[in-house]
């Protein structure tokens, strides 16, 4: 099942590894090195990534949907290294809170979260539509029998 958040699908099978990737983008950080990339190790052997392939677009391409999940939440960096051709991902101010702050995980629970109360909000509403038309009706019942009684009233007197 996918949940979309900031106008992008992830699945969650996908947290375990964004949180992962987040964890190691800051050890690569608290490091000094420049960031995370498809062909790193952690990334390969998270993605099952064969490395031997010789075209590049196709070794990035499992790790480019993550790598637009992590830009759009804006926990991590992409840029491109001309020289070398690949995209790579680096940590920016928010990576280290946002892991801390349970990541993708808690995001993922906000989302089941928030959904949970938009459908309870949706089931409410209809229910309080079916009630409104309901005393409608009622109400229009009502009418009719008092004017009705009243015209009953008048032909009595």
């Amino acid at each position: 099942m996918f949940y979309r958040g900031m106008g992008l699908y992830f699945r969650k099978e996908d947290i375990f590894f964004l949180d992962e990737v987040l964890k190691q983008l800051i050890e690569v950080d608290n490091k000094g090195d420049r960031g995370l990339c498809a062909i790193d190790e952690p990334i390969c052997s998270l993605l099952k990534i064969d490395k031997s392939l010789n075209d590049l677009q196709q070794i990035e391409k499992p790790f480019m949907h993550y790598m637009h999940i992590f830009k759009a939440y804006k926990v991590a960096n992409v840029e491109y290294n001309d020289d070398d051709f690949y995209h790579f991902l680096t940590a920016n101010e928010k990576t280290r809170s946002f892991y801390q702050n349970g990541g993708f995980k808690k995001l993922y629970n906000t989302i089941l979260n928030e959904e949970n109360i938009n459908h309870q909000q949706a089931l409410l509403v209809e229910k309080q539509i079916k009630e409104i038309n309901r005393n409608k009706y009622l109400s229009v019942i009502a009418i009719v029998i008092s004017l009705i009684s009243l015209i009953v009233s008048l032909l009595k007197s």
